[in-house]
């Protein structure tokens, strides 16, 4: 009788552990920092200091759009003199760590592309998106991809109500410029016969 009374309690205190200790499904998100934003945790666009050009604005508004219409916050967007925000989405070669660091990512990546594959006068382009764990950064190599990735960023990342990247996650995409010139150009045609 001791014995399953042992048992009745041993088993009682062992169901309270796993419940009160388990609550959010072993997922400290918010406490481990690799959530960049959510409907309960604020997160800002960030922009190079004195960047004004027409693409990037435009694309920073669709980005903070979409980003609201998964939280219901909308991200202020802040150029890189604004002081450090604890969990960010910086785009571009802004002065913040996670950009450095993607962007030493990307070249490392570029640099090891095998440039025999290249017809004269071409080279690697390419962006990468890249994680702190509490920020995240987009960088392109080429002006010509600021809206690629940012659109690419929008559609793969803000898809649901948070985001959630472990620290040092990187997603680089590289392409030929004279491939990439000849494919929007290809597409422009398209688009006049439509």
């Amino acid at each position: 009788m001791k014995k399953r009374i042992f048992a009745l309690i041993f088993i009682t205190i062992s169901i309270f552990l796993l419940f009160s200790c388990g609550n959010n499904n072993g997922n400290n998100n918010e406490k481990d920092g690799d959530v960049i934003f959510s409907a309960s945790v604020e997160v800002s666009i960030v922009k190079p200091s004195g960047e004004n050009a027409e693409e990037l604005n435009g694309a920073l508004e669709l980005l903070a759009d979409a980003i609201l219409a998964k939280t219901n916050k909308r991200p202020m967007i802040v150029d890189d003199n604004y002081f450090n925000l604890e969990h960010e989405i910086a785009v571009g070669e802004t002065s913040r760590d996670v950009s450095a660091k993607a962007m030493d990512k990307l070249l490392d990546v570029i640099d090891d592309a095998d440039d025999e594959a290249l017809e004269e006068n071409d080279r690697y382009i390419g962006y990468a998106i890249y994680s702190n764990g509490k920020s995240v950064a987009i960088v392109w190599s080429d002006e010509l991809l600021i809206g690629d990735a940012i659109d690419y960023f929008t559609e793969s990342f803000v898809v649901s109500d948070s985001l959630k990247l472990d620290a040092g996650y990187i997603k680089t995409q590289i392409t030929s410029r004279a491939e990439y010139l000849e494919a929007m150009k290809q597409t422009d045609t398209e688009a006049a016969w439509l």
